[in-house]
């Protein structure tokens, strides 16, 4: 029925009688001229196997993250509960003075330089709506940062921190700088 050698290939089968002219449907989608494509169901199971993995590592950063979120909560509240509750460090006063009446006056640690060129500080508990800063935590942590830096910027006058910042005498320059918001008042 088919000439020119199609019929050892199974192609001739869309040919009418004449041999030139295919039959209607001859191109339809499934027909033996279009080869039919292997459906793959092993890039649907990479697909599924690479959610399924996103998902467990996912749920796995998230598990670690909340152990080791209640783990340094716990650590905090046990060494926040002892220890010298004047000052804004953790535990007693890491730095020796050697005049208890001037600040200015402290045993400097060796393993700290002035490495930094400047340090913006708040003081603990000097924000609103909590207010708790004390004059011994702001003192310690100024004698650290003279070892650290020659420039302090400090942001804000809420709950008293510059005026306990600036009357200290080191060898530190206080940059107060204020930050400005609008309030808008019906």
């Amino acid at each position: 029925m088919a000439s020119g050698g199609f019929a050892d290939m199974d192609r001739g089968r869309g040919f009418t009688a004449y041999g030139q002219e295919p039959k209607l449907g001859a191109y339809t989608p499934g027909s033996t001229w279009e080869p039919r494509q292997p459906k793959s169901s092993r890039k649907k199971w990479i697909i599924m196997g690479l959610i399924i993995a996103l998902v467990g590592v996912i749920v796995v950063a998230v598990t670690a993250g909340v152990v080791v979120s209640s783990k340094n909560k716990k650590n905090n509240n046990l060494s926040t509960s002892g220890g010298n509750s004047g000052s804004s460090s953790q535990g007693p006063s890491t730095v020796s003075q050697t005049n208890p009446n001037d600040p200015s006056t402290f045993v400097k640690n060796p393993a700290y330089h002035q490495s930094f060129y400047g340090i913006a500080y708040t003081p603990v508990g000097s924000q609103l709506p909590e207010c708790g800063n004390t004059l011994e935590g702001v003192i310690e942590d100024i004698q650290i940062m003279s070892q650290l830096t020659k420039r302090i910027r400090i942001y804000g006058a809420d709950c008293n921190q510059s005026a306990l910042v600036v009357w200290l005498k080191f060898n530190c320059a206080i940059f107060n700088a204020l930050y400005l918001t609008v309030i808008h008042v019906a």
